[in-house]
């Protein structure tokens, strides 16, 4: 059997369009390294997998399921079939612009402690997006829900919007590189375990680059490698946008425990009566148009404080029921 370099994992959700472009990418931009490409289909049901299937026929893995198993068990899946030095998790909504999956394999490479290496994220404008991040604690997390209204009540400066966006020139070390493209060291997921297959969508690779730095490893982000993503999808879906809330109390509960996913809850609480209080004050300076806006930040924040997340039925979510 052939030697694989690097295994790709790619799930599908009745994306076909964004699947195929994606596929096309890593096939045509992939040199002097062998890749397989395992596509799991996640029970699109609208004809996306057979379409795949006949439009790549060998040169693709297809599995698929009869219901939506969740992002992470979907990859799980891919990487019980991976015959790769590297494992990447890539999201369906991306494109290689370079040769990106051999810059990062030879990186790690020469970087033998190197765990998880992820690329530059740019924009279909050409602008750069966010391509990694440090770990929050509870409280830096707990801030986040309560700076939009501070900012809003001019109690707090919004200086993230004041830096431009630049990426590093050279590699590196970061806490983690972000999920749309994780290219993993296959060797350290037998010390490391797989993927938590109680995060159905989002923080699942948060909760991986936790365990691999935990374990003592490194991961890194390297520039030269370059990637498209159009993403923005969670963002304007209120549904995968309680899915991530609940990611995110998940991850700190198992990490830090009990005490720190209320007290993120007890912070977005409270910023649901700050944003009362800027509705408030344009409701009084007769501002009508700018109303929306706190009103639907209320509902928002209420949302994450109360959203019932440590008793869940994670598998009745998987099935939808």
């Amino acid at each position: 059997m052939a030697k694989v370099d690097v295994t790709v994992s790619i799930v599908n959700f009745r994306t076909f369009d964004l699947t195929s472009a994606c596929i096309k990418s890593v096939l045509s931009r992939t040199r002097g390294i062998a890749c397989e490409v395992i596509v799991v289909d996640n029970h699109s049901a609208d004809g996306s997998a057979e379409k795949l299937s006949r439009l790549f026929k060998s040169r693709i893995t297809l599995i698929t399921n009869s219901h939506d198993v969740g992002f992470a068990a979907a990859n799980n899946q891919a990487l019980n079939l991976a015959r790769g030095k590297y494992f990447v998790m890539l999201n369906s909504d991306t494109r290689l612009l370079n040769n990106a999956f051999q810059i990062l394999a030879a990186f790690m490479d020469r970087n033998s402690d190197c765990a998880v290496s992820g690329p530059a994220l740019f924009n279909p404008d050409g602008t750069c997006q966010k391509s990694y991040s440090n770990f929050k604690t509870p409280f830096q997390r707990a801030l986040w829900e309560i700076a939009p209204a501070l900012q809003s009540l001019g109690l707090m400066k919004n200086q993230s919007a004041e830096i431009p966006l630049v990426l590093p020139a050279h590699p590196i070390p970061v806490d983690r590189p972000r999920g749309v493209c994780f290219f993993v060291r296959g060797s350290f997921v037998d010390r490391v375990g797989k993927l938590d297959e109680g995060f159905f969508m989002y923080d699942e690779e948060v909760d991986w680059a936790y365990r691999f730095q935990k374990a003592g490893y490194k991961n890194y982000f390297v520039p030269d490698a370059e990637i498209l993503h159009h993403g923005g999808a969670s963002s304007r879906n209120p549904i995968l946008a309680q899915i991530h809330t609940l990611s995110d109390y998940r991850y700190y509960q198992k990490h830090y425990g009990l005490y720190a996913s209320l007290l993120i809850r007890a912070f977005a609480l409270g910023a649901s009566f700050l944003w009362l209080v800027v509705f408030t004050k344009h409701l009084l300076l007769n501002q009508k148009s700018r109303l929306s806006s706190p009103l639907s930040r209320i509902r928002s924040s209420l949302g994450h404080a109360l959203i019932f997340s440590p008793l869940i039925n994670w598998q009745s979510l998987k099935r939808g029921t």
